[in-house]
């Protein structure tokens, strides 16, 4: 019998996270462009969702934070589950690790 085959996305274990970054980007705009485009642009929640197109962006938001959120430790999740948009979390991770990285090689 044959092995299904399934696609997960990265778990970011603390290291590398340029590798995480790029495997978790690959890993979202295969699922769906347009939820990719979530996490890349700025995105506000609306009041009220009126049209179609305004719902599709919002269950988009969250279908990306479900990805992210489950690609992270504990550590990561408690620093950024308050945030409401999946862009504010891919800008709070990306900065806290790159600045994290910026400390470490200051340090050598």
């Amino acid at each position: 019998m044959a092995e299904k085959f399934t696609n997960k996305p990265a778990i970011f274990n603390g290291v590398d996270f340029d590798y995480w970054k790029k495997m978790m980007e690959s890993y979202i705009t295969s699922q769906d462009y347009d939820i990719w485009l979530k996490v890349a642009n700025v995105y506000v929640i609306p009041d009220r969702i009126e049209i179609a197109t305004q719902n599709t962006d919002f269950e988009n938001n969250f279908k990306a934070w479900n990805i992210i959120l489950n690609g992270i430790s504990r550590f990561d999740f408690d620093r950024v589950s308050h945030l409401a948009t999946i862009n504010e979390i891919w800008k709070a991770l990306n900065d806290f690790h790159t600045w994290s990285l910026n400390i470490k090689e200051l340090r050598k």
